[in-house]
């Protein structure tokens, strides 16, 4: 199958996506009726002063691709202002320095305005010597056919922002790449992957966002119908190296050493580690054990149904399991079993949310609906059922 993909922003722009897509066949006028304001101030992330004479612009996604509504430049100390901003839109506000956008992250307008906005900038840098791959965590599931969903921690110990690899062809430049399987499909996104920015280089999905100082953290997954191996290369060093396989798969043909078994929802995950990957260097791991795919149609042709979603500006992600299950890799030592991490009750609502558009368009049938939506809603009252109930 090819590879249907998109880059989205936060969570909130999953909901509005849906909105878009369930009003598909009108064409709604942004609202700029009455005086909302948007304001805050661009500070040096260093310094912690506000910086001067910065061009910051404030866009709608409304369309589906950034636009451009007003654009401004700081004053004295800083600060910025857009009088007459669109009303319950999604917006976001962007400061452009030193060659780099620093980003408000996604937001919606409302009438009382959006008034305190800090956003952060650093000088830059074309130098990736102080950033590497902290953590880069992979989960295997007998789950849609085979489901990998890859979890990445990346550190940028310096005190500029990295701007990425040289540009392609395309002008844009690689802060990070993640190799997918050629048949993959239903690709969906978590953490700073959902911000902006991304495009496809063959089977790789290329983040393209400068790289602020800190830690960021981002999740690819995807599914395939059948596979027997996992083909991965790097550009940046990796420190630490980890492969899930669900009971019955283990891994071969590649220098992953067996670290023990963790629980996570219920399933059993063998653990394999690879410690100091370098840049350049192809890891090639057979998936021995894997057999065909059990899982039943009904689900397998919803996870389609997703990745259509997905391709109408929905970033849905209807069976992730272990968001963020990488924040801080795995300790498999200190790590009890059923420690796995859980969904947050605002997800859970927005994948309902999700699902019943999905069949309001017609994308899924009502067993599928009833399935998922009966496994989800059971899953959140769990999560807010009073503790010792």
């Amino acid at each position: 199958m090819n590879l249907m993909w998109t880059c989205r922003r936060h969570r909130l722009a999953l909901l509005l996506g849906a909105m878009v897509v369930a009003m598909a066949t009108m064409s709604p006028a942004v609202a700029t009726t009455g005086d909302p304001v948007v304001a805050g101030q661009v500070r040096h992330g260093l310094e912690g002063v506000g910086v001067a004479d910065v061009d910051v612009l404030l866009l709608t996604s409304e369309g589906g691709e950034p636009a451009e509504l007003q654009r401004t430049t700081t004053d004295a100390d800083g600060a910025f202002r857009f009088d007459g901003a669109p009303r319950d839109v999604e917006l976001e506000v962007v400061a452009m320095y030193d060659g780099a956008p620093s980003r408000s992250g996604p937001f919606l307008g409302t009438p009382e305005g959006n008034t305190d906005l800090q956003l952060l900038v650093y000088e830059t840098t074309g130098d990736p010597a102080e950033v590497r791959i902290s953590s880069w965590v992979v989960w295997v599931d007998r789950d849609l056919g085979v489901t990998f969903q890859h979890d990445l921690q990346v550190d940028n110990t310096g005190d500029r922002t990295w701007l990425g690899f040289d540009p392609d062809d395309g002008g844009a430049r690689a802060v990070l790449a993640v190799p997918l399987h050629p048949d993959a499909f239903g690709l969906g996104f978590l953490g700073r992957f959902t911000e902006c920015c991304s495009t496809m280089r063959g089977n790789e999905y290329v983040h393209t966002s400068p790289l602020p100082p800190g830690r960021t953290s981002g999740t690819v997954r995807y599914a395939v119908e059948s596979t027997d191996r996992l083909d991965l290369t790097t550009r940046l060093p990796v420190d630490s190296f980890t492969l899930m396989l669900p009971e019955g798969v283990a891994a071969t043909g590649a220098t992953l050493e067996r670290s023990g078994e963790i629980e996570s929802r219920g399933t059993a995950y063998g653990v394999y580690t690879l410690e100091g990957w370098g840049p350049g260097e192809p890891l090639t791991v057979g998936l021995s054990g894997l057999g065909p795919a059990s899982t039943p149609w009904t689900l397998f042709a919803a996870a389609v149904a997703g990745a259509l979603l997905v391709t109408a500006g929905v970033g849905w992600w209807w069976r992730r399991q272990r968001p963020g299950a990488a924040s801080e890799g795995p300790d498999v030592t200190a790590m009890p079993e059923s420690a796995g991490p859980g969904l947050s009750s605002e997800v859970l609502l927005e994948e309902l949310a999700l699902l019943d558009l999905a069949l309001e368009r017609g994308l899924i049938s009502d067993q599928v609906h009833h399935e998922l939506r009966t496994a989800r809603a059971a899953e959140l009252r769990a999560l807010t059922a009073p503790a010792g109930r």
